[in-house]
């Protein structure tokens, strides 16, 4: 439901219906929209899931509402190996002029000793079959967490270097430093291009969150968002009831929290 200002009445909007089955296993939701016209909730789209044996993903089948019946728009298959790493997601669509499904896009991945993920490669069809698309390759520190990715696009004959993501943590693993390049042709490397810095306190709660362009001309960052939070050290902040933010995200102090200031340059 969404409020509305001018009367500041709770009005229906939106609906999802969830099916379970008898195993506890997610297998289907329905979206509605509310049409204020009709007074009534009206189908919007719907998703199906099936599960192999172990309970991963199967298939994937989105439908949408035409107004008289569910239409398959779009239906995904997943493949594993045998320690259950995703291989493969296949995307199929209808060609409604032969009734047959085709394979539009497909997303492959890769490993090192069959679970650590190394590279992601993407295939589309634009009309002529299966094509290179795009490329990550990845790298993970120690303890498994992301410290590099690095992504291509296929030219048509070979793959050319786009974008670079790098990731710093604390020792107990809170993102400190995620920076954001892109591949200068001229110069032959990556470019600098924005950052995201996050301070922690002993306790570990958020102190600082900084958001920096890179000033190519100069050379130097720009921090221009600064937003910095403040406790009370004295109150234990896992004893307090914390309504949930906007998106549900979950939200977790150490310490009360009590001002927050944001600084904008």
């Amino acid at each position: 439901n969404d409020q509305e200002l001018n009367s500041g009445k709770w009005l229906r909007n939106y609906r999802e219906e969830l099916v379970w089955s008898e195993e506890g296993i997610f297998e289907e939701v329905t979206r509605s929209a509310w049409n204020k016209n009709l007074m009534q909730f009206e189908y919007t789209e719907k998703l199906s899931w099936s599960s192999t044996a172990s309970q991963q993903t199967e298939e994937v089948v989105w439908y949408l509402w035409d107004g008289s019946g569910w239409k398959i728009e779009v239906r995904y298959e997943y493949e594993y190996n045998n320690v259950d790493s995703i291989q493969a997601i296949n995307q199929f669509r209808l060609d409604e002029s032969t009734g047959d499904w085709y394979l539009s896009y497909k997303t492959k991945y890769f490993y090192t000793n069959d679970t650590q993920l190394d590279s992601i490669i993407e295939s589309s069809d634009s009309g002529l079959g299966l094509e290179f698309y795009s490329k990550d390759i990845l790298t993970f520190n120690e303890h498994g967490l992301p410290e590099s990715d690095i992504y291509f696009q296929w030219d048509g004959s070979q793959w050319e270097p786009l974008a670079m993501d790098e990731f710093a943590y604390t020792p107990d693993g809170k993102e400190t430093l995620y920076t954001y390049y892109e591949w200068d042709s001229d110069e032959q490397r990556f470019v600098e291009n924005l950052y995201e810095e996050n301070f922690y306190n002993p306790a570990g709660d958020l102190m600082k969150y900084t958001y920096a362009d890179y000033d190519r001309e100069a050379k130097v960052w720009d921090p221009w968002w600064i937003d910095d939070k403040y406790y009370d050290e004295n109150v234990d902040g896992s004893t307090l009831v914390w309504p949930n933010p906007f998106y549900y995200a979950p939200v977790s102090f150490h310490h009360k929290p009590v001002m927050e200031v944001l600084s904008l340059h």
